[in-house]
């Protein structure tokens, strides 16, 4: 999935880390890298995070455009297939 043509590569910038401390304020279970990961899905203008973390991230939600999805969800969203193409 991680060569998919949907899967674009982003660099972490200083506002990306701002929004990264922004959004460990706003959603008290988003810390660390996990925080630094949905700012760059956010900066980098993505459609969906994808995460098999639902205790942390809230599920089925949009953040500052951003939907957070597992990633069945994001595959039959992509694909219109309910299950994972892969192993």
């Amino acid at each position: 999935m991680l060569e998919s043509k949907h899967i674009e590569y982003v660099d972490l910038t200083n506002m990306t880390a701002r929004l990264a401390a922004d959004l460990s304020t706003h959603y008290s279970h988003i810390h660390g890298m996990d925080a630094v990961h949905l700012a760059t899905a956010i900066k980098g203008g993505a459609d969906f995070f994808v995460t098999q973390n639902i205790h942390d991230f809230p599920m089925g939600e949009r953040v500052q455009g951003v939907e957070i999805v597992t990633p069945e969800t994001a595959v039959e969203r992509l694909y219109g297939e309910p299950e994972l193409p892969f192993d």
